[in-house]
């Protein structure tokens, strides 16, 4: 089989490829610098068997234009992930473009179309989201349209959030703990400039030190008081019936 394949703008030969022999498949490529050419008339002469067939089809410029990628942003917002994105140099109303979401979560890409911003709903803000996307015209403006290379991949990290009771609370609790303890130790600190401890050596080094110190003396201990014994003595006076019984036994 072989093949070849002339360009034209309306009647006019951009450019053309010689004829090709192909025994099967095969795939040739021509580029076209021409900056005012509006269409692309692709002629096909085909012959098989000796015997030639001519196929023609034509297609407008911005069908065979690769757009280019677009940009990609996201942020978590009242726990759900809100995308927006946007295509440079964009010349068409917003229904003449599809778009593939690739959010990374090894699930087909999300088909969309006429909408420059998609809502995840229940995001997982623990999750780290990574985003890409591509676009294409869509069979509304264009019979055929190539996709365009993926976006560069946005990033948008996972986050601890923290409500606002807790911070406040974490705000006003840790001044409140950490007073008290400031107070204590600067009281601490004050006793010990205005009443400093007296040094004393360890018990065991005091009697060691008071033995071998010449300028002390140590008082002798007071002899133990002596108890005084009293004795009591009576004076017995005999009576007069003692004194006759006396007298007549001398008798």
């Amino acid at each position: 089989m072989s093949l070849s394949i002339s360009v034209c703008n309306y009647e006019e030969l951009v450019k053309s490829l010689a004829p090709k022999t192909v025994e099967t498949t095969g795939s040739f490529s021509l580029i076209i610098n021409s900056k005012n050419m509006e269409h692309v008339n692709l002629c096909f002469n085909i012959s098989l068997q000796n015997e030639w067939t001519i196929y023609y089809h034509s297609f407008e410029k911005r069908r065979l234009t690769v757009l280019p990628s677009p940009y990609v942003s996201a942020l978590i917002k009242d726990g759900h992930l809100q995308i927006s994105w946007e295509i440079p140099g964009m010349q068409h109303p917003e229904h003449c473009y599809d778009f593939q979401l690739d959010m990374g979560d090894q699930q087909k890409p999300k088909n969309l179309t006429g909408k420059l911003s998609y809502t995840e709903p229940n995001a997982d803000p623990s999750f780290t989201y990574r985003l890409r996307m591509r676009t294409k015209m869509s069979d509304l403006c264009a019979e055929y349209s190539p996709w365009s290379e993926w976006s560069p991949i946005f990033t948008l990290e996972k986050t601890n959030k923290i409500s606002p009771q807790v911070i406040v609370l974490i705000s006003l609790g840790i001044p409140m703990i950490l007073l008290p303890v400031l107070l204590l130790l600067r009281h601490q600190r004050l006793s010990k400039l205005l009443f400093p401890p007296i040094p004393r050596p360890p018990q065991k080094y005091q009697s060691f030190l008071e033995k071998n110190d010449p300028l002390s003396f140590s008082c002798p201990a007071p002899p133990a008081k002596q108890e005084e014994e009293i004795t009591e003595v009576e004076d017995v006076v005999p009576s007069s019936d003692n004194k006759n019984k006396n007298t007549l036994g001398q008798q």
